[in-house]
């Protein structure tokens, strides 16, 4: 049996932060210590902290980390005009120093509007972040990862090992999430801005997962 010496394993874990119990679904990295290596690359991984939530996914290539962020108190943007935000979209191409936003929710009753208000980099809803999310990642074109990101949406909502550890923002956007696909709401609601991607694969992979994961998960009534 070989036993690590406590410098060697926290050299080895040196991104931690205060969530690091593994694989959160299968062929998702629940803050596992991969960032920043490549080895996430084309794959989701999670992290968070008492100030934010983040689900990421690294593309391959030059095309950066996007990043879907949930804020526990608004967050200012770096862009011009200034903006404050609670939740965002985020592509960042070497660290903060070259980041562009999508889709942004500025007031707390954003995360519950049937439809976004112009432009969504400022007046998003739950519905188009997540679309918006979706678009830029890809995820919206590949079924396993539509899939793989209902499952990451409903554990962090739910599961008793998660969901204490992220933000109310979090919890906010994912139940309205929840409720729009359970009403069948969640397409039809979705802005233009996303018509193309509304019927991809990743999509319907999505819509088709998320409710059998929120059952899975949900408290058994006695």
């Amino acid at each position: 049996m070989h036993i690590k010496k406590f410098t060697q394993f926290i050299l080895e874990n040196e991104y931690y932060e205060d969530i690091n119990e593994g694989d959160i679904v299968p062929g998702v990295l629940y803050n596992t210590g991969f960032e920043g290596t490549g080895k996430e690359v084309n794959r989701m991984y999670v992290t968070s902290n008492e100030k934010v939530t983040e689900i990421n996914f690294k593309k391959g290539g030059d095309s950066g980390y996007i990043s879907l962020q949930f804020y526990k108190e608004s967050d200012p943007l770096n862009i011009p005009g200034g903006v404050n935000v609670y939740a965002s979209v985020m592509t960042s191409k070497d660290g903060d120093r070259d980041a562009s936003y999508g889709a942004g929710i500025t007031k707390m009753d954003l995360f519950d509007a049937d439809k976004s208000e112009v432009p969504l980099m400022r007046n998003a809803n739950s519905i188009d972040l997540l679309a918006d999310f979706m678009n830029r990642t890809g995820i919206s074109n590949d079924p396993t990862s539509g899939t793989n990101l209902a499952k990451v949406i409903t554990t962090l909502l739910l599961s008793t090992t998660y969901n204490a550890k992220v933000t109310d923002t979090f919890i906010k956007f994912a139940k309205n999430i929840s409720r729009n696909v359970s009403m069948k709401a969640f397409i039809p609601r979705m802005s233009r801005d996303f018509v193309t991607i509304k019927q991809d694969p990743g999509m319907k992979a999505f819509v088709a997962e998320l409710p059998k994961s929120y059952d899975a998960l949900s408290p058994k009534k006695a």
